[in-house]
């Protein structure tokens, strides 16, 4: 069986850190719309909320 280990890259969605592993471009049998991203933990006050922009898939 051949394994291979991708490694995750740190991303930005909005103002929350991500480390994302999928999409990877050298594995193209996964999807463009699929994601698997690690984020948090992330500790909010109340009334703080996570800044993230609008989709950018709505609509389709």
């Amino acid at each position: 069986m051949n394994h291979e280990l991708i490694e995750d890259r740190a991303r930005s969605i909005g103002s929350l850190p991500v480390l994302r592993i999928l999409p990877f471009r050298h594995r193209r049998a996964v999807g463009p719309f699929v994601f698997l991203d690690e984020m948090g933990p992330v500790d909010l006050g109340p009334g703080e909320r996570i800044d993230v922009p609008p989709h950018p898939h709505i609509g389709l």
